[in-house]
């Protein structure tokens, strides 16, 4: 592993697991979720035409991979829409780490879907994660709610679909930059709909807020994603998948600081199963893929 590869997976953990102590500081302004996705999603749109016009490159979408393209789109708002709710409510940290389940879901709706069989390690995994979920997931406390809880299992439900949608052919030729700036247009229309629909008032958006929404969309959104592509090129998608479980930890200790959350023995025992388990599901990942491009490469031979 080179230094500027994981200079960059450690530069988009930080981007990203700043997002929801951010999201938390936003929401103390009396911003609206709704208003924060909107503005987020505004001013990554407008930084990424930016790119897209100095780079001359238009952010194309083959023919064929239209519709599923909007289908992922559109996961990916539902998805955004419950993260941000979720916040509102959680601990930061324990917000993340929650999220952060989702390579697990995705292990098992892989199992469900038929695309891998149900291991050993897939059980040990889903054991792990069970726990660390039941010691973070405490309902009744003061930093937790049932509502909040079953929001963000929904987003990270929804983001393992949206992960699994990713893995067709159709999808893996668009580039990641094109299909952000889609996701982003999506995300504000629906956000905006609501928003409006809930008779929101626009101009009830303080600087603070603004500011919030905007560091939000540079490093959590453009910056976070360009860190995460270079270090997945330098080190692999594995490596980088493993190693950027480090936002959960970023998340834990920026919270402590700047929000005042205070840190359990048991949400730190938690937030370590998760990982864990975090760690185990992208490894198995990285066996059937290996496994898969080794049977592929045979059929072409053959």
């Amino acid at each position: 592993m080179t230094a500027k590869g994981l200079f960059c997976i450690f530069a988009a953990a930080v981007c990203f697991g700043m997002m929801p102590v951010w999201a938390k500081l936003a929401y103390e302004t009396g911003m609206d979720p709704l208003a924060l996705i909107v503005l987020r999603t505004v001013f990554a749109t407008i930084v990424l035409l930016v790119w897209f016009v100095l780079k001359r490159r238009p952010p194309v979408v083959p023919r064929g991979s239209r519709v599923p393209t909007l289908a992922t789109c559109c996961l990916y708002a539902a998805m955004m829409i419950s993260y941000f709710y979720a916040c509102q409510d959680l601990d930061s940290g324990i917000a993340n780490a929650l999220y952060h389940l989702y390579p697990v879901i995705i292990a098992v709706l892989s199992v469900m879907l038929g695309k891998s069989r149900a291991t050993l390690r897939t059980w040990l995994t889903l054991a792990i994660a069970l726990v660390g979920f039941t010691l973070l997931a405490n309902i009744g406390s003061a930093a937790v709610r049932a509502e909040s809880v079953a929001l963000i299992l929904l987003a990270a439900v929804l983001f393992a679909l949206y992960s699994l949608k990713l893995d067709t052919d159709k999808m893996e030729s668009i580039d990641p930059f094109a299909l952000t700036f889609y996701i982003c247009v999506t995300s504000c229309v629906v956000a905006g709909g609501l928003w409006f629909a809930n008779g929101s008032a626009p101009f009830a958006i303080s600087a603070g807020a603004l500011a919030y929404a905007l560091l939000i969309a540079l490093f959590s959104t453009v910056f976070g994603l360009a860190a995460y592509i270079e270090a997945t090129q330098i080190l692999g998608p594995v490596k980088a998948s493993i190693l950027s479980n480090a936002e959960v930890v970023i998340t834990f200790a920026a919270g402590a600081l700047l929000l005042s959350e205070s840190i359990s023995t048991e949400s730190a025992i938690g937030c370590a199963l998760i990982v864990a388990a975090c760690v185990l599901a992208c490894a198995r990942q990285s066996k059937e893929n290996s496994l898969e491009s080794a049977r592929k490469e045979r059929t072409r031979e053959g």
